[in-house]
């Protein structure tokens, strides 16, 4: 098929006012962009919280400061790192024997709450003990075990440990130690719809306008209720509860925290599923809770559970953010007063 002698101009035409339009855009985009960052300096991406990774581990930029806000509200806190990319002013090589070593993921590194309202913090006051906190987001048990040797490596002579085990993130198939585990492709791993949050992702890393676009549809019921409903916005809840927990993954679990816990005088601090103050998940996350916590237990463990003293305020959802499952300011006291009642 060929073209008339009049079509080409007419594509000609489109396609420059096309250029024109994108170009406009992009224009508009960019003064955006600059106007936010300019007069609202909170939503610029660059003094957000940032981990860089340093060889196997991943950590704070050393002696830094940032701040962790979320879009929705729920938060707009100060983020110190320490001279080892810890969350920590002190020197984790400085720790002695009598000294208490805090590790664990984002609930033990004070995700969404000030450095001194976390429980690693209000527990360094009950106990009038030093605490050094080397917790890191997004680690399993097995990068609680990276962070602890290179603490050692460091030369941290601590034998006193809180392990921060997460009922949510932490309980899975771990190998057993000096078993070799086979590579699974990144792909593999990858959900339907991953290019959303990973997209997400990348705009907010980089993007004031966008974090303030999307601050403006959570603060907005009736706009994020419609986010929500084209599968743009994750529920705060929605995935809570809908893994199935095996007994060997739990069996599994506890040896692996077992291995972590050799050579330290070794504190469990659960972190209750959210799972469990659900109706459609509450009597499978209530046997998941027990075994694990009895497997524990069997393995010569001290488990420090909150769960009750959550249950005792009568709303236990409430001990975290209203949009983000991390401890408040109130999980956090919580959690320490039973740690300091151990």
């Amino acid at each position: 098929m060929t073209l008339g002698p009049l079509a080409i101009p007419r594509l000609r035409r489109y396609g420059t006012r096309l250029a024109v339009v994108l170009a406009a855009v992009l224009l508009a985009l960019g003064l955006g962009e600059w106007a936010v960052r300019r007069l609202l300096p909170a939503f610029d991406p660059s003094g957000q919280v940032r981990l860089v990774r340093q060889g196997e581990l991943v950590l704070g930029v050393p002696d830094s400061r940032a701040r962790q806000r979320k879009n929705t509200g729920d938060y707009d806190v100060g983020v110190r790192f320490g001279p080892r990319g810890f969350r920590d002013p002190r020197d984790v090589a400085e720790a002695q024997p009598s000294d208490l070593l805090v590790v664990g993921d984002s609930f033990a590194f004070g995700w969404g709450v000030e450095e001194d309202e976390r429980w690693s913090n209000r527990l360094e006051v009950h106990s009038r003990q030093r605490s050094f906190n080397i917790a890191m987001p997004g680690q399993n048990l097995d990068g609680y075990d990276r962070l602890l040797r290179h603490a050692r490596a460091l030369g941290s002579r601590s034998v006193h440990l809180i392990v921060s085990l997460c009922m949510e993130n932490d309980v899975g198939l771990y190998a057993r130690l000096g078993a070799e585990v086979p590579a699974v492709p990144p792909t593999a791993l990858r959900p339907v719809g991953f290019w959303i949050p990973a997209a997400k992702s990348w705009l907010g890393e980089r993007s004031a306008l966008f974090g303030l676009f999307t601050e403006g549809i959570h603060r907005a019921g009736p706009l994020e209720a419609l986010a929500e409903s084209a599968g743009l916005v994750q529920p705060n809840l929605g995935a809570v509860g809908m893994e199935q927990v095996s007994e060997t993954a739990i069996a599994a679990t506890a040896d692996r925290v077992a291995a972590l816990a050799q050579g330290y005088e070794t504190t469990i601090l659960l972190v209750p599923s959210r799972a469990l103050w659900l109706e459609r998940s509450a009597t499978e996350a209530d046997h998941t809770h027990r075994v694990l916590v009895a497997a524990l237990v069997a393995r010569g463990l001290v488990v420090v559970d909150p769960r009750a003293a959550f249950e005792a305020t009568g709303e236990p959802l409430a001990v975290h953010f209203a949009k983000d499952g991390h401890w408040n300011e109130r999980g956090h006291r919580i959690a320490a007063q039973c740690l300091a009642h151990r």
